[in-house]
């Protein structure tokens, strides 16, 4: 874990897996499709991803990386 200074604050928080009730889920999430910026594209992906927990668990598996 990576802190700083001395009262070790964490720079990566914990996060709840539960949805909180005022958390628009993610596959729910309207993106632009006519916007000419680079980052919907990457957001529809990762939403895609999301979608599918089989894939997402086979793209995020690290086992292959040693």
């Amino acid at each position: 874990m990576l802190h700083i200074g001395c009262k070790h604050q964490f720079m990566r928080q914990p996060f709840n897996a539960e949805p909180d009730l005022k958390v628009l889920p993610m596959e729910k999430i309207a993106l632009p499709l006519n916007s000419r910026d680079e980052l919907p594209p990457i957001l529809a992906g990762l939403q895609w991803i999301r979608m599918h927990p089989t894939l997402k668990g086979q793209i995020l598996d690290r086992s292959h990386c040693r």
